[in-house]
Parts: C-alpha cells; sequence; structure tokens
C-alpha cells in the first residue's frame, strides 16, 4: 500500500497484481485509489512517486531507508505503540521521555498558522525543523526542563521531565532539557523506521555556557580532570546521543543561543519563531516545578556516560564535587562538636533540616557570619562563658540567675523582646503561607519554651530543643509538610517547603542580635544602678580569687596580702579597679613560678636558712627600706 497527501487528505493507492520490483522500482495501477478513513499506520518508510510519460505512476525507495526490524504495533493508535515502545528502552531513556506527545492536531497561542502536520511527515518531506530546550530549577534539590520541536509554522511535539542529580541548578537543568530533546528525536527516527532524512534542524538553548559545552569538539578519550567537572556526566551524554542522531540528521546544524523569557519585555506575535518557541519550552519546565512531586526529590537515575559517581549523604554528587567532599570532611568534627554542645543523638542530628540551614547560610549577609556562627555554636560573651577559667560573676545582671546563652532571651528583663518577637514571627508565618498546623506549633513550641512552661504539642523539634530552633536548627519534616501544602495552594509564587525552611531560619538569626544588642545597652549603662552592683560582684569575684593565691606564693609577696580583702571592698570601685590591675597579674606570675619551682623540687637560696635567720633577715630589710625611703611606702602594698 502507498500514502499520499494531497491538501488535508490521505490517498492510498494499491500495488499493480503481478509486478515485480526492478531495480528497487515498483509499477502501480493508475486508475485504483481511495480515500483513507484514518490515518496512515506510524511505521512507514518514505517513498519517491513520479508520473511516466505512458501515464504510469512509479515509486524508488532510497537506498538508506531499511524497513524496521520491530513488527507493526497490533493497535492503530499511535500513541498506543509509542508508548509501548518506551517501555522497551533502559531505565534512563523511559526517565527522560515519559512525558512527550504529539500537538500538532493542537493549536497555540505562538502559532500565526492553523495546519494540521505531524512529525513524521515534516521528516519526511524535508522541512526545515526546530528544536528548542529549556530548564529551570529551585536549588539545589528540584528541576524540571522543556522542549519542543516545530516547524516554521507549527509546533509538533512537546516533552517536559525532571531533573536528577545534586545539586540541581539552572545549568543542569538545561543539560537535561538537551538532553531529553535530541534523545527522544533520535529514538522516534529509529521506531519509525526513518535512518537517514535531509531535513535542516537548528538547534536552540538559552544557556551560553551548555551551548558551547555541547558545541566543543569531543573526546571520547577522557582528559584528567574533565569527569569532575560540574554536569559533565549529562554533557558526555548529550555528545553519545547527538552524534548517534547526526548520522540520521547530517544537516544538524550547532546549536545556538537564544536569548530567555524575551516575553518578559515584548508581546508575544513580535517575537521570532526561535523565540516563541523557547516560551514554549520554558511554560513546559514551568508546569512541572508548579506542580512537582515530592517523592521524584532525590531519586536518581545513572546516565551511562557518567561511568562512575560519587555518592555524599545518601545523594549522588553531579557537580562541585571536590568541593563538596571537602565540605563534608569539615562538616564531619562540626557536627560532632554540636551533638556534644547540644545532647543530640545521630538520629535528632538527621532531623535538623541542614539542607536549608547551609542555604540560608549561603544567602545570608557576609558581614553577619561571624556573629551567626558565635550563636549557632553558644559563643557570645555572657556572663556564663566570660566565668570559664576565670572567677568573674556568672550570673545575670539583673535577675541573678546564671546568664547562659539561653537565659538572655528568657530574663524577665527581656519581656519587651519576646512580644515584640513573637509578634514578628507571626507576621513571618503568615506572609510565607505556613501551613496553619506547623505555624502554631511554631507558635505554641517558642513561646512555652520563652516562658519556661510545658509544650503541648509533641514534635520532632522538641528533640532538638526550642533553643536550637531559635538557631536556625529546625526539623526538616516541616520542609516536607510544608511542600505539600504549598502543592494544594493556587497562588504559591513557586515557593517549595526548601525556600520557605530558609527564609525561616534567616529571619530566626535576626530576632537574638536584637535581644543581644539590647543586653549590652543595659549591662553597660554606667548610670544603671543594676550594671553598678553587677560590677561590684564582679571586682569581689576578682578580688577573692587573687587573695586565695596568698598560701602559694612565698613569704616576701604575702605582704601584698596584709589589708583584709572585707577592708579593701570598702574601697570605691575605681581603686579597687587600679589596684586589681596592678597586682593581680603578678601575684598570677609569682604563684605560677612557686608551683613550677615546687613541682621541680627547685629551693630558692632563702629556703636555706633557718627559720630564725629568715624572720631577722626579713626584719633588717624591712627596716633598711623604711630609713632609705624618703616616704613611706606602705601604701603602696596597703591601699586601706
Amino acid at each position: 500500500m502507498v500514502y499520499t497527501k494531497t491538501q488535508d487528505l490521505w490517498e492510498i493507492i494499491d500495488k499493480a497484481p503481478n509486478d515485480r520490483q526492478a531495480r528497487r522500482t515498483w509499477k502501480l495501477k493508475t486508475e485504483s485509489f481511495d480515500t483513507a478513513k484514518e490515518l496512515p499506520p506510524t511505521q512507514m518508510i518514505p517513498v519517491d512517486l513520479y508520473t511516466k510519460k505512458n501515464g504510469q505512476r512509479q515509486i524508488t525507495i532510497p537506498e538508506q531507508i531499511q524497513t524496521p526490524n520491530a513488527e507493526p504495533p497490533m493497535n492503530r493508535n499511535p500513541n498506543d505503540a509509542w508508548k509501548r515502545y518506551l517501555q522497551t528502552l533502559p531505565a534512563w531513556e523511559q526517565d527522560l521521555l515519559q512525558n512527550n506527545r504529539d500537538v500538532g492536531h493542537k493549536t497555540f497561542d505562538i502559532e500565526e498558522q492553523t495546519t494540521n502536520d505531524t512529525l513524521i511527515e515534516s521528516l519526511m518531506s524535508k522541512r526545515e525543523l526546530f528544536l528548542v530546550s529549556d530548564g529551570g530549577a529551585l536549588e539545589p534539590i528540584r528541576g524540571s526542563y522543556g522542549w519542543t520541536i516545530g516547524t516554521k509554522h507549527k509546533v509538533l511535539w512537546i516533552g517536559r521531565g525532571y531533573v536528577r542529580g545534586h545539586p540541581i541548578d539552572s545549568h543542569r537543568a538545561e543539560c537535561y532539557g538537551r538532553l531529553a530533546a535530541v534523545l527522544f528525536l533520535t529514538r522516534y527516527m529509529q521506531y519509525t523506521g526513518i535512518t537517514i532524512t535531509n531535513n535542516k534542524l537548528l538547534n536552540y538553548c538559552d544557556n551560553k555556557s551548555v551551548v558551547k559545552a555541547i558545541n566543543k569538539k569531543w573526546d571520547p578519550w577522557y582528559t584528567p580532570g574533565a569527569t569532575t567537572s560540574p554536569d559533565w556526566d549529562a554533557i558526555a551524554q548529550i555528545h553519545i546521543i547527538q552524534n548517534e542522531l547526526e548520522t540520521m540528521i547530517p544537516k544538524l546544524t550547532t546549536c545556538q543561543y537564544v536569548k530567555a523569557h524575551q516575553d518578559d519585555n515584548k508581546e508575544l506575535h513580535e517575537l521570532e519563531w526561535n523565540a516563541k518557541l523557547n516560551v514554549l519550552a520554558d511554560r513546559q519546565a514551568t508546569i512541572i516545578l508548579d506542580t512537582y512531586d515530592d517523592t521524584q526529590e532525590n531519586k536518581w537515575i545513572n546516565l551511562p556516560a557518567g561511568i562512575a559517581y560519587t555518592k555524599c549523604e545518601g545523594r549522588t554528587i553531579t557537580s562541585k564535587m571536590v568541593s563538596r567532599l571537602e565540605d563534608r570532611i569539615n562538616e564531619m568534627p562540626m557536627h560532632a562538636y554540636l551533638m556534644e554542645k547540644y545532647k543530640w543523638n545521630r538520629k535528632t542530628m538527621d532531623d535538623v533540616d541542614w539542607d536549608a540551614f547551609k542555604g540560608a547560610r549561603k544567602k545570608f549577609p557576609a558581614t553577619q557570619m561571624t556573629y551567626v556562627t558565635r550563636l549557632c555554636c553558644k559563643w557570645p560573651a555572657t556572663n556564663y562563658r566570660n566565668s570559664l577559667g576565670t572567677h568573674l560573676d556568672d550570673t545575670c545582671a539583673f535577675c541573678q540567675e546564671q546568664e547562659t546563652q539561653g537565659h538572655i532571651f528568657q530574663c524577665t528583663q527581656r519581656a519587651n523582646w519576646r512580644l515584640q518577637f513573637i509578634n514578628n514571627l507571626s507576621k513571618h508565618l503568615q506572609k510565607y503561607n505556613t501551613e496553619p498546623y506547623i505555624k502554631e506549633q511554631i507558635k505554641e513550641g517558642i513561646d512555652a519554651w520563652l516562658s519556661r512552661r510545658h509544650n503541648k504539642y509533641d514534635t520532632e523539634q522538641n528533640n532538638i530543643g526550642w533553643e536550637a530552633f531559635l538557631y536556625g536548627y529546625i526539623a526538616a519534616e516541616w520542609n516536607h509538610r510544608q511542600a505539600r501544602h504549598l502543592q494544594t495552594t493556587e497562588d504559591n509564587n513557586r515557593q517549595t517547603g526548601y525556600k520557605w525552611a530558609m527564609n525561616l531560619i534567616q529571619f530566626l538569626w535576626q530576632q537574638p542580635e536584637l535581644a543581644w544588642k539590647q543586653r549590652n545597652t543595659e549591662i553597660h549603662d554606667k548610670d544603671s544602678e543594676q550594671a553598678k552592683a553587677h560590677e561590684l560582684r564582679n571586682l569581689e569575684c576578682r578580688l577573692k580569687a587573687v587573695y586565695s593565691l596568698r598560701d602559694g606564693v612565698k613569704h616576701y609577696d604575702k605582704t601584698i596580702f596584709d589589708t583584709s580583702i572585707d577592708d579593701m571592698l570598702r574601697l570605691p570601685a575605681h581603686r579597687i579597679t587600679k589596684w586589681l590591675n596592678i597586682y593581680e597579674p603578678y601575684m598570677r606570675h609569682r604563684y605560677r613560678i612557686n608551683t613550677t619551682n615546687r613541682e621541680q623540687n627547685q629551693k630558692q637560696i632563702t629556703d636555706f636558712f633557718t627559720a630564725k635567720q629568715r624572720n631577722e633577715q626579713t626584719k633588717k630589710t624591712r627596716s633598711n627600706n623604711c630609713t632609705n625611703s624618703p616616704t613611706n611606702t606602705s601604701d603602696t602594698h596597703n591601699p586601706a
């Protein structure tokens, strides 16, 4: 049977009976033909049909064309046959081609002419074809792509899908879009039995780095270090499929750059055709992002060109491999430190949303990163931290409780800050369309911790700690629950659970700084009675610490302590401070020397005298000092 198309109708021409094939030329009956009631089979062989001078019709089959090996589908529906064919492909190809469809019968808003063309007709009629791909990402765990194939005036086929790998960015999404498009066209031509065609295929992509990578001469003998470059596996797979496609479409042009989102500044009808196809491809990628399936996150299917992959924390690393491994090596001791600091076990450690935490750090102002690090590690100079290794007072200047970092926010002096913080937190959760149950959990949990009362909700955040929540360590379960909530919202503005968690962490980091500045302003206010009382307590602690060294120094250094500590405390604060600044470092130095000598069994020369001789020598020394000195220097050792 020979199928021909005139205008919009298909016709069937029967083969003339008892004609032999001669030099690949078949004679056909000229008087017998019927109008087809349905489309021709999808597995057809393109031929050249011509009429001789005697009126006979003949066809010539090109030498390059071969009948496909696959059996013709039993079902005459082309879409069903195409789907069954896809199921015979490898898993990675099925993943890339699972969402594609024939749209030749549809009319899009980018089209100016209404026709009913098909891809197979266009491939056999030597028309100029366009292949345009696009990609999008919600870094670092979600990505999508879209592609379109069409003629100069008509969209023939579209496709879209999910991007695999970690971390996912715009570059990898664009690579996957290009790979899916060329893979589809290659497999479609194999499916239909078209082994070679004279069509000119124009390629477009809106990412310059991807265009440069796929137009670059490909070396199958991989150079050292090439496999560690970003998204190398996807680029290598594109070259392999592209080389296969070039044997079928010799007029395959190099990929060209087309500017993205041109419809933002111009009307759609004002754009060139390649830009319109790019807009349509972007729409396909957007559909995936807007209706993203949570089960597709972290799903991985190997690309054959990848050869070998590196996994870290259960994810396959496809970009920035070396830096990611270096970061992971540095994170391990830090995680061990945090587990000890916050009393976490391994399960609790894994319950923290570390992806959002690292994303928030990356986008937070660099000038405040030192403050964030000190906050998350509980390193601010609170009275408790300042008292470690010293004899300073570790109590709060306002409520006399031990002043840890958490106490700063629970102190009775921070009541106004707590009200302001809860109010700002409620507004933030409302702004980012937080799922109602999550919102209630957060407000109840943090308010219960700040007020030192029982929390009525049992969540994973209880194990992590609500003080840790204030420092950005939030439960990962909220991320997934919020993502599911956003999918049910009509206007989610491209929000994801990851973005929601990242914005919440950045908001939380800004709030403790306000309380810390307020505390420092109050504690260093010279006119504040509470600040003065705290200063006196610190001076008392320092004095007691210095006087505790009396038994560890030599007898000639003990004259400094002739004045009792009670008399010292009656002096004005500025005189006590001056005395401590002079004698505190001196006494600590003498104490260390004496301790070292005692441990090493070293003796002073005075140790060889008897006690009576030492007493006499001491009295003689004091007598000489008083005689030779023009003034009495006792005040030097006795400020009282």
